[in-house]
């Protein structure tokens, strides 16, 4: 896998992206720590008006901690981190 970016303090490698939509990209990644393949979702901020983005960053972040919360179901996708990449949440 060739890697095209290194986000997270160089813990996951993006490969290429594997789904878009309104809130943003998912990209598929190899994190370096455990040695796994992931899914990172990007969060897209660009059309977010500067005045509203901390409230935007905080609903990512909450959305983001309340699946990790439901990791056993089997309907959902379990989140194993968060980062903040250039002031967006990445999961």
């Amino acid at each position: 896998m060739r890697v095209i970016r290194w986000i997270g303090g160089g813990r996951y490698g993006v490969t290429r992206e594997i789904g878009s939509g309104g809130f943003g990209r998912v990209w598929l990644a190899k994190d370096t720590l455990l040695n796994r393949t992931v899914a990172v979702k990007e969060v897209s901020t660009e059309r977010i008006p500067a005045a509203d983005l901390p409230a935007f960053i905080e609903r990512a972040r909450r959305e983001a901690s309340s699946a990790a919360a439901l990791s056993d179901h089997p309907n959902i996708v379990t989140v194993h981190d968060i980062v903040i990449e250039d002031g967006a949440p990445g999961s």
